[in-house]
């Protein structure tokens, strides 16, 4: 349940801030498996986080392009509509009825309040699909953290125990985790 949850959590999180579990060396152990594993392959990973980071940049584009503008659009075309129909209601009373003369009078084309409701609406509206465009520039910004921190712990992991001038541990070397990012990744964990 819930509190396996938080106990996979916690231990994540000690092995993210301090690089092995604190609470359990079977943990600690199972995630330098993990890291050790064919499949964390540097060149595998940096080829799989390309194709994810271009796809969800691709969505981004999407959602702004074919989200975002339209809305931005409707934002403006309401308020043209706005005013349109506070003149109209202004300057003559559309009442729909019958004038004096037998000419039939043309209804409202809205009312004001009606319309002044659709303004909110749309802008609400921009306001969600704004959140949405910022949510996904914030799972890019996100992942290349995560990207950063996986592919410098396998390096360390995979550096551990081989000669001081190892290929693993130049390599361990060069792609070491700035603190920053494992805050950011730890944070978000």
């Amino acid at each position: 349940g819930d509190t396996n949850g938080n106990q996979m959590r916690l231990e994540l999180l000690n092995y993210i801030l301090g690089g092995k579990s604190s609470r359990n060396a079977d943990s600690s152990n199972a995630m330098d498996q993990f890291f050790t594993h064919p499949l964390m392959n540097d060149q595998l990973l940096t080829r799989l986080f390309r194709t994810l980071e271009a796809n969800v940049a691709g969505l981004e584009v999407l959602l702004r392009k074919k989200v975002l503008s339209p809305v931005r659009s409707l934002i403006y075309d309401t308020g043209e509509l706005y005013g349109m129909v506070k003149t109209m209601n202004a300057e003559s009373t559309y009442s729909g009825d019958t004038s004096e003369d037998g000419v039939d009078e043309l209804p409202a084309l809205m009312d004001n309040d009606t319309c002044l409701r659709l303004c909110q609406v749309s802008e609400i509206l921009f306001i969600v699909a704004e959140q949405c465009v910022s949510q996904v520039v914030e799972i890019r910004h996100r992942l290349d953290c995560l990207t950063k921190w996986i592919r410098g712990t396998a390096s360390q992991v995979k550096a551990k125990g081989t000669p001081m001038n190892s290929v693993q541990r130049e390599n361990a070397r060069k792609r070491r985790v700035p603190e920053y990012i494992t805050r950011k990744v730890a944070d978000f964990v």
